[in-house]
C-alpha cells in the first residue's frame, strides 16, 4: 500500500489463475514488472513531495496524465495476456500450469493441482447430493454409455432440472463430443420454437478434466420403456394410435435434419426418448460419433447392426435414406415387440432382408429389369425385326412381374401415407 496525497491506493494487481500462471511462465514480463515498479516508486516519491492542494481529479494536471498512462499500460498488458491465452491450446496450457504449480493461493481462491495433469480414473466419480462446477446439484444417476455417463441435476441458477452428460477423460471421446455440440447448436439455431423434436442444448463446460454437456431432461428411451412394459405386464402402451404419433414426429425430425444436410447415421430405439408419456411426445438424441453432413467423406461403419441399411452393409454409397430404413426397423420392433433383424452376421441379416423384403429388391433393381426386357425384345429405333416367340414370351413375363411389383409398391405407399396422416 502506498500513500498518495493522503489517500490509500492498492498497487496489487488482481488477476485470474490463468493470467497469473501465464505471467509466471513468461519470465520477460516478470523483469519488465520490476522495472515498472521502480519507476512508479520514483513517481510516488515525487508526488508526495508536492502539496496536496495541487492534486486535481478531473483536470489536466501532470499527476492525472501519469495515472492515465499507467492505467493504459496495465490495460495493454492485460490484453496481451488475454491474447496469449487465446492463442494457446487450452488443454495444453492447462496441463502446463498444473505441472508448474502445486498450489496457487489467489484472492478468495485456492486451486489444488496434481503432478501429471491427468486424473487416475478416466471417469469422473459421481457423488449424489453434491454440487458440480458450483452450479449443478446432482440428484440422480441415470445411465452410462461407451464414452459418457449421464446424471440428473438441479440447476441452482435457473431453478430447473437438467441432464448432465459427463464425457470420459479421453481425447477421442472429447473430439466426438465437440462434434455433437456443434451439430446440436446448428440444429437448435434453426429451430428456435422447438418444433422439430430434437434435443435442446442448454450449456457445456470443462470441469475437473471432463467435458460436460447440459441438455433438457427427458424420460426413458423407447427400448427401455418397451422392455419395462413387457416385463411388468401392464397395459400396452405402443398402440396403433401412439405408433402413428411417434411415426409422424420421427419423420418430421428426420425431414428437418436432412434439410440441413445432416445424416443421423445411428437412429435406434435407444436414441429416441420420450418427452411426455401422456401426450406421446418424443425427441431424437445422440448426434455424436456417426452423424455427419452429406458432403463429408462418408464412413463405411455407421448405424447399429440391427438397424443398418443394406447399402451400408454392402459398402456402397449411401445418403439420408439410411435413416428412413432405421426408422422402419424401429417401428416394426415397436409394433411386434421383436427386433426385425436380430444382431447376427452380416450375411445372415442380408439373407433375412431378402427373404422378408423381396418387393424392395424389385424396386432397387428396376433399371436392371427394364434393361433386360429391352435386350430381350431386341428393340432398335427405326428398325423392325422379327422377335422369336420364346424371347417375346420371356420378356413379357419379366415385364408382367415388374408391373405387378410396381402395383404392390404403390399400394404399400398408399398404406404408409394413410398410416402417417391418420391423426391429422
Amino acid at each position: 500500500m502506498a500513500k498518495t496525497r493522503g489517500k490509500s491506493v492498492n498497487r496489487t494487481e488482481r488477476v485470474g489463475p490463468t493470467a497469473f500462471a501465464c505471467r509466471r511462465v513468461r519470465e520477460a514480463d516478470v523483469a519488465d514488472d520490476h522495472e515498472e515498479h521502480d519507476e512508479h516508486q520514483q513517481m510516488e516519491q515525487q508526488d508526495e513531495s508536492q502539496p496536496t492542494d495541487d492534486f486535481v481529479v478531473d483536470g489536466g494536471s501532470e499527476d492525472t496524465s501519469v495515472l492515465t498512462s499507467y492505467a493504459d499500460h496495465v490495460a495493454r498488458r492485460d490484453q496481451e495476456l488475454v491474447n496469449f491465452e487465446i492463442k494457446c491450446n487450452f488443454v495444453g496450457f492447462y496441463l502446463l500450469s498444473r505441472q508448474l504449480f502445486d498450489v496457487l493461493p489467489l484472492t478468495n481462491c485456492m486451486v489444488i493441482l496434481t503432478q501429471t495433469g491427468f486424473e487416475e480414473n478416466k471417469e469422473l466419480p459421481i457423488v449424489l447430493n453434491t454440487v458440480l462446477a458450483g452450479r449443478h446439484y446432482v440428484t440422480e444417476y441415470l445411465c452410462s454409455a461407451a464414452f459418457s455417463r449421464v446424471v440428473q441435476a438441479h440447476d441452482l441458477q435457473t431453478g430447473i432440472d437438467v441432464c448432465l452428460k459427463i464425457i470420459k477423460n479421453d481425447k477421442y471421446f472429447f473430439d466426438q463430443s465437440l462434434d455433437e455440440i456443434k451439430l446440436l447448436k446448428l440444429v437448435n439455431k434453426h429451430d428456435p420454437p422447438d418444433l422439430h423434436h430434437f434435443l435442446r442444448l442448454y450449456d457445456y463446460f470443462y470441469h475437473q478434466e471432463h467435458l460436460f454437456i447440459v441438455t433438457e431432461l427427458l424420460q426413458a428411451n423407447l427400448y427401455e420403456f418397451q422392455k419395462f412394459k413387457q416385463e411388468s405386464g401392464g397395459e400396452e402402451y405402443f398402440t396403433l394410435n401412439k405408433l402413428q404419433l411417434i411415426t409422424r414426429q420421427c419423420l418430421e425430425a428426420l425431414q428437418y435434419l436432412h434439410s440441413l444436410g445432416i445424416v443421423h447415421c445411428d437412429l435406434k430405439p435407444e436414441n429416441i426418448l420420450i418427452k411426455s408419456y401422456r401426450r406421446c411426445q418424443i425427441k431424437v438424441i445422440d448426434l455424436a460419433g456417426s452423424s455427419c453432413f452429406q458432403t463429408d467423406n462418408l464412413c463405411l461403419y455407421v448405424q447399429s447392426r440391427s438397424y443398418r441399411a443394406p447399402e451400408v452393409m454392402l459398402g456402397l454409397q449411401y445418403d439420408e435414406k439410411i435413416d428412413i430404413w432405421s426408422l422402419g426397423c424401429i417401428l416394426a420392433e415397436l409394433c411386434s415387440g421383436e427386433v426385425l433383424f436380430p444382431n447376427d452376421a452380416v450375411v445372415m441379416i442380408l439373407a433375412r432382408m431378402i427373404g422378408m423384403l423381396v418387393l424392395l429388391i424389385w424396386r432397387s433393381v428396376r433399371e436392371y429389369t427394364l434393361r433386360i426386357a429391352e435386350l430381350s425384345l431386341e428393340l432398335e429405333v427405326g428398325e423392325a425385326k422379327i422377335i422369336p416367340a420364346q424371347k417375346a414370351q420371356e420378356a413379357s413375363c419379366i415385364l408382367a412381374k415388374f408391373e405387378e411389383a410396381q402395383d404392390t409398391m404403390r399400394e404399400a405407399d398408399i398404406m404408409i401415407n394413410e398410416f402417417v396422416i391418420a391423426n391429422e
